[in-house]
């Protein structure tokens, strides 16, 4: 199966830097953990990396090469940059706008990646990230101003077609699962939504499930505090006001190639080759470890029975792991 295009390009301000410059278990030197840039006050996208400092040897090679990945991100290690979080840490009274005008400016290249897992059931839970592949510091210059962004570009094999549902109505946009092509040869199946208007009504009326196609969107990871509304009349003093935090996690399609392909075109995405990724998909589930879960303990000052019922625990379908 060919590889595909598969695209994410960011640009902000660095709101968290979680980098840490490490050895794997042959020694070599491995920069993980994570960026999170902010494009806005409420939007924010979380990139992932793993780079070794050596690229893999290839047939026939002897000597290592250096990835330049990594020295790019050996720059913008946390001693090397200002992000908005340490910014507000040491200035409880800075507010987002005052902060970003001292962080430092980010850019990534990255890709979008299904992460498989289970929870505590034994059940497994689909998520998108954003894998890093390289990002540094923005140099601004005329022809290249500095323009907070998160955008895609990806091709894909269409899984599945269906109005968007929201409280038992069509909200106007078309969702698209698209299996995009890893360099396993397994897949990712990731979900895309359409923008309202010319997007979502040329996607109605083109795309098919089985067709390949290449689309274009905003990443939008966004969290906003929403104040609770009161229920009845107050009186008197009142509680302090009280919030909910209330996330979005979406790739929104704005464009798209004018003309899907079949798989009876030379470029298209075969049904068999599908079938099989889907296969290796599958056994990578089938590896995944259970999760642990946690050992109990006692306290013999709690002033109730250990053997009193905890309270229940929500469950949110919503994973916020790129923000």
């Amino acid at each position: 199966m060919r590889q595909v295009v598969n695209k994410v390009t960011i640009e902000g301000y660095l709101r968290e830097n979680n980098l840490e410059l490490v050895r794997d278990k042959t020694g070599e030197e491995v920069i993980r953990g994570s960026l999170i840039i902010a494009i806005d006050d409420v939007r924010s996208c979380r990139v992932q990396f793993y780079v070794n400092k050596y690229k893999a040897l290839r047939a026939g090679e002897t000597t290592k090469q250096e990835n330049k990945s990594f020295a790019k991100l050996v720059e913008v290690l946390p001693g090397n940059t200002m992000s908005v979080a340490s910014l507000m840490k040491d200035n409880a009274s800075m507010d987002f706008e005052t902060a970003k005008l001292s962080a430092t400016k980010m850019w990534a290249f990255a890709s979008l990646q299904e992460y498989l897992r289970k929870d505590e059931k034994g059940e497994v839970i689909s998520s998108t990230t954003i894998r890093g592949i390289s990002a540094g510091v923005k140099t601004e210059s005329e022809n290249h101003p500095f323009e907070p962004h998160a955008t895609f570009e990806v091709e894909m094999y269409i899984e599945s077609k269906r109005p968007e549902m929201k409280d038992g109505e069509e909200t106007g946009r078309i969702v698209l699962v698209g299996l995009v092509p890893e360099y396993d040869d397994s897949v990712s199946r990731i979900e895309f939504v359409t923008e309202t208007g010319d997007a979502t009504d040329y996607i109605e009326e083109n795309y098919e499930v089985g067709q390949t196609v290449k689309v274009y969107g905003n990443v939008i990871n966004t969290f906003v505090r929403i104040e609770k509304e009161v229920v009845g009349g107050t009186f008197g003093r009142t509680l302090e006001p009280q919030y909910e935090t209330k996330f979005t996690q979406e790739r929104e399609i704005f464009g798209g190639t004018a003309t899907p392909l079949d798989e009876d075109d030379e470029l298209g995405l075969k049904k068999e080759e599908i079938k099989k990724a889907l296969t290796l998909r599958q056994q990578k589930i089938n590896e995944l470890p259970d999760k642990e879960q946690p050992a109990a303990t006692s306290d013999a000052k709690r002033g109730f029975a250990d053997s009193a019922p905890a309270a229940p625990k929500k469950k949110f379908t919503f994973d916020s792991g790129n923000f």
